[in-house]
């Protein structure tokens, strides 16, 4: 049984936390009630900005793969995904991965868009200390997490957005398909490939700037 909503508690002040503490502190979370059933909160494993041009690839909710190891984007997802990167010749060392929650919810659940809004608080910081050349974000949970955004993937698809929080205005945010849905109607597959194609212009305006 989920806690009631009286004994949830609140996302602490995340200003001053690097990745390290950021993990930690995420594992003993309880915000919200799918803390209950987590195995590992999720999460990359990269570290602060390097020399390394970086893409973050934002997911929508984990699944019970990424709950048991802890890290994102497991089995076929994380295959599909490896593919689009060197597609785009992007290397393993630059390819950044992030989820829109950090728990996983039941097997077949989706989250509550509140759960979402408040496991938001993690992911800007994520994003905030990894800064990325673009963040690309996959679904429509993960296009809300980025965005706020609860239009249609095809609304938004297509343009070059900007995250509403001025300190992360500068990266340029693409939004494109869920990965399991790619998985499930490969024919989108080539709709995906622009998007990936107009993500890596906006790296080439950033190169000539």
């Amino acid at each position: 049984m989920l806690p009631a909503a009286s004994a949830l508690g609140s996302i602490p002040n995340l200003a001053d936390m690097d990745l390290s503490a950021l993990r930690q502190a995420a594992s003993a979370c309880n915000a919200c009630g799918l803390h209950a059933k987590r195995t590992h909160s999720v999460w990359c494993l990269a570290d602060v900005p390097s020399n390394t041009e970086r893409w973050l690839f934002v997911l929508d909710q984990p699944g019970v793969a990424e709950n048991r190891t802890g890290q994102p984007a497991q089995g076929d997802v994380g295959r599909l995904l490896a593919n689009m990167a060197a597609a785009v010749g992007l290397k393993p060392e630059q390819v950044l991965i992030s989820h829109a929650l950090r728990c996983a919810p039941d097997a077949d659940t989706r989250a509550q868009p509140q759960e979402v809004q408040t496991c938001r608080a993690w992911l800007l910081r994520e994003i905030a200390l990894l800064q990325p050349q673009v963040v690309l974000a996959l679904g429509r949970q993960a296009a809300y997490a980025v965005l706020q955004s609860t239009q249609a993937i095809g609304s938004l698809r297509g343009h070059v957005h900007a995250m509403q929080e001025p300190d992360l205005a500068h990266i340029p945010v693409v939004v494109s398909f869920p990965l399991d849905h790619l998985l499930r109607s490969p024919e989108s597959k080539a709709k995906a490939w622009s998007d990936l194609c107009l993500a890596l212009t906006q790296t080439v305006l950033l190169k000539a700037k």
